[in-house]
């Protein structure tokens, strides 16, 4: 394995290939992983490994986890490896999958951190967002520990106009970087966004970030919006309700509201 530095300054944000590799170099703790645009290949070294779950990459990253599943057997990889290829030329990377409690998102500005998030994946085969929630507080230790992984990457994401997030498994009270990528697709970091929940934005300011309450990013898939109603969707999430957006066939709400509990029973509903 090639355990060089990228030689582009934005590769590790690209590539999950070199990203691990450069994890590796550092000694930052990552999830074992094997690449490889061969089939045969792929399927040897998950027989080999025959530790379920795992999760099957295109190896180019993408902003939320595009074209990334989550195999909880070994009869599930024929099918993911093709879906991803149907999709992706480039090779593949499978790797095992991390059971870390919680997960947790950090947005940077500059190669400083700007805010911390909880995430939640789909329960399904698709390795997707179900929900994000920010600004969370996280314990001393686990957030010294984040700062000093990301301190590493400092000469990649200094310079770049555009947020990176890191993705973290916290598992037996120690991160475990999973993914990291760079641009503006979050819906949470839209100005008008900040003005409707009435919070400071997010890019437009420096230092940890603070609101009075907690915000949540929750995703419906595959709705039906011939039979969707913003107004039922409004007095089920109330009063936590803030605003919605279509995306394809995608339904994100943004909620908020300074009770977690309340929350917490408006980010569960049903379209």
């Amino acid at each position: 394995m090639n355990k060089e530095l990228p030689t582009q300054s934005d590769d590790v944000f690209k590539s999950r290939k070199a990203l691990r590799e450069f994890c590796i170099k550092n000694k930052v703790a990552c999830p074992e992983f094997f690449v490889s645009e061969d089939f045969a290949k792929i399927s040897a070294w998950a027989i080999k490994h025959n530790k379920f779950p795992m999760a099957i990459k295109a190896e180019e990253d993408s902003i939320n986890e595009e074209n990334s599943y989550l195999l909880k057997a070994f009869r599930e990889l024929p099918e993911c490896f093709d879906l991803i290829k149907a999709k992706a030329k480039n090779i593949v990377i499978v790797e095992e999958f991390i059971e870390g409690k919680p997960k947790i998102e950090v947005c940077c500005l500059k190669g400083k951190i700007r805010m911390f998030s909880q995430i939640s994946l789909e329960k399904s085969i698709i390795l997707k967002h179900s929900w994000r929630a920010f600004p969370i507080s996280v314990p001393a230790k686990i957030a010294k520990d984040i700062k000093d992984i990301i301190d590493k990457f400092k000469p990649y994401c200094e310079n770049l106009a555009v947020p990176v997030r890191f993705s973290f498994a916290i598992n037996k009270s120690l991160p475990v970087l999973i993914s990291a990528d760079a641009g503006l697709m979050r819906p949470e970091y839209n100005k008008e966004w900040a003005v409707a929940a009435n919070i400071p934005p997010i890019l437009e300011e420096s230092g940890l970030y603070k609101c009075d309450g907690i915000c949540k990013v929750v995703y419906k898939r595959n709705v039906d919006f011939a039979s969707f109603n913003p107004d039922t969707l409004k007095s089920v999430c109330a009063p936590a309700f803030v605003l919605y957006q279509k995306n394809g066939e995608d339904l994100i709400v943004f909620l908020k509201h300074a009770d977690a509990q309340i929350l917490q029973k408006a980010s569960i509903f049903s379209i």
